[in-house]
């Protein structure tokens, strides 16, 4: 996990986990962890839809790999984009 990210994502909370979670599952389950699970999970996808025939360009494939950890700014981002985007929900 990159340094530079804040802790709050690199814990899981709810009001249970301070009683009932070890230090080790919340991290297990941090934002910062999921996020990095996923994009993994989109590079091995892409590399085996390019094996089967999928024409996904080698250079896609390099940039999933330099960006598997989410930055600073990949967070800040994120977060400017939701406010965004809740900002128009109906609810």
């Amino acid at each position: 996990m990159a340094d530079d990210v804040p802790r709050q994502y690199k814990t899981y909370t709810t009001p249970l986990t301070t009683r009932y979670a070890s230090s080790e599952m919340c991290a297990l389950f941090s934002p910062a962890t999921r996020h990095a699970t996923w994009r993994r999970l989109w590079l091995n996808l892409a590399r085996a839809e390019k094996e089967l025939g999928l024409d996904i360009p080698d250079e896609a494939i390099v940039q999933m790999e330099e960006h598997l950890i989410l930055t600073l700014q990949d967070w800040e981002t994120a977060e400017h984009e939701e406010k965004i985007r809740r900002s128009h929900a109906p609810f």
